[in-house]
């Protein structure tokens, strides 16, 4: 059967009442993550002084060290929503970018060839995952700025999938992108890696689109307080060595918490099966996107959210398999049907 506009407005309210519901029962830890009250504070200082601090007035050993507040925009509005709306006004800040990286995440698959059945059951299972509330506090939907990165990232992941004149608009994207949290280059090694791909295709319509789409979007990331030092910024985080003391930078085995991450381990065997045993039929880069942050995710456990949104689109169209062979079967009995019929006299 079709997929109908019904079946489809259904689906989607059903998946994102699921999900709503699932976040809104895990409220108080999306509250409980360890940065958000520095980063209320961040936020009123801003509002205060009207412009991002240069240094970190809370910080003993800091100094005169300059202070790079890479998500000073989100600091801002979470401030302003938390004077405004208390902390309900943040849990129903950080459900509403969930439901949007859920209805996001089902027009991708429905995109690439999926049913609104198949596209639903993926979605659904990605939005239940991703957040990883088990391994608190390294949870990637909760009242933090890691919010805008993972709805960036599945913007940025749909729209680069099937290149059009809609990359045109990522820059903008990227704009608010870049003051919202410090993970925005994921969004440009996912224009280089779908520009790689179209030019391994010698689609050179496409190259012209992903590279015009790149310039516009690092030209963006420009416009900010910081300027240029915004990657100066980016890269003393990455390269900082305290990283080998946070537990969303150790490998996903010391974040595994029994029974909690069973599902998530169900599910990451299941789609290493089907992508071996099957290989459903969608965009190679969608297929390497998947296992590229399921390798990264087993190393540092900050990347594996991302492998559960990345795969959504190989795990929907191997749910519509059965349901192609189905089809596929009935045909061809209907192709036979005639035949059998004239050899037997039964025609008119």
């Amino acid at each position: 059967m079709e997929d109908t506009r019904a079946g489809i407005v259904g689906v989607t309210l059903f998946v994102i009442a699921c999900a709503s519901a699932y976040y809104l029962r895990n409220a108080d830890v999306l509250l409980g993550h360890f940065d958000l009250g520095w980063h209320l504070a961040a936020g009123d200082l801003i509002r205060q002084m009207g412009q991002v601090p240069q240094h970190d007035p809370w910080s003993f050993t800091a100094g005169n060290t300059h202070w790079f507040n890479l998500s000073w925009l989100w600091d801002v509005l979470a401030s302003w929503i938390y004077q405004q709306a208390q902390f309900g006004g943040l849990v129903i800040l950080t459900v509403v970018f969930g439901t949007a990286i859920a209805g996001c995440l089902l027009f991708i698959t429905m995109r690439a060839g999926a049913s609104v059945l198949a596209s639903g059951v993926a979605a659904l299972c990605a939005c239940l995952l991703y957040p990883a509330f088990s391994g608190f506090p390294n949870i990637y939907l909760a009242a933090s700025p890691n919010m805008a990165t993972m709805l960036g990232c599945v913007i940025f992941f749909g729209v680069c999938l099937k290149p059009s004149r809609a990359l045109l608009a990522l820059p903008l994207v990227m704009l608010a992108w870049a003051n919202l949290h410090g993970g925005f280059p994921l969004g440009l090694f996912l224009i280089g890696f779908f520009a790689a791909g179209a030019l391994a295709r010698r689609d050179w319509r496409a190259v012209g689109l992903y590279v015009a789409t790149g310039l516009g979007c690092l030209a963006a990331t420009l416009v900010n307080p910081l300027g240029w030092h915004i990657y100066q910024g980016v890269a003393g985080t990455l390269g900082n060595s305290a990283a080998a003391q946070i537990t969303e930078w150790m490998s996903y085995f010391y974040n595994f918490h029994f029974p909690g991450s069973v599902p998530g381990l169900c599910y990451i065997l299941l789609f290493a099966f089907v992508e071996l045993r099957y290989r459903a039929p969608c965009r190679a880069e969608a297929r390497i996107l998947a296992w590229l942050f399921l390798l990264a995710g087993l190393y540092q456990f900050r990347y594996l959210a991302f492998f559960f949104l990345f795969s959504t689109i190989p795990m929907a169209l191997w749910l519509d398999r059965p349901d192609h062979e189905l089809r596929r079967a009935a045909g061809l009995v209907a192709e036979r049907a005639p035949g059998r019929a004239a050899a037997t006299g039964l025609t008119k």
